[in-house]
């Protein structure tokens, strides 16, 4: 798993920051059902300055693991690739899937 990477591809618009269309066509995609308050539930719980928008910090925040900073260190460290593979892209899914439930 490469973050920069997965975040620019759901980043459909290239504008550096993910709003909830770019979750919710990710989600759909995905083939995650999902309502447009889950979706916003967990942009609100990410999004650390508020905008309503998650920045690449925040989508490391939600992606990367919190408690174990060798793991993370060594996640970020990945040279970006051009596109997610079709397993990352499922085990992102997944991800979302399981925080959308929460």
């Amino acid at each position: 798993f490469e973050p920069y990477s997965a975040f620019r591809q759901l980043d459909r618009l290239g504008l550096s920051t993910l709003n909830s269309s770019d979750v919710k066509d990710f989600v759909i995609r995905s083939r995650i059902p999902a309502s447009e308050i889950e979706i916003s539930s967990v942009m609100r719980q990410y999004d650390s300055n508020s905008d309503g928008r998650l920045d690449l910090t925040d989508f490391h925040q939600l992606t990367l693991p919190s408690t174990d900073e060798r793991l993370r260190s060594l996640v970020l460290s990945r040279r970006p690739s051009i596109r997610m593979s079709y397993q990352v892209e499922l085990d992102l899914g997944r991800l979302f899937e399981f925080e959308l439930r929460l």
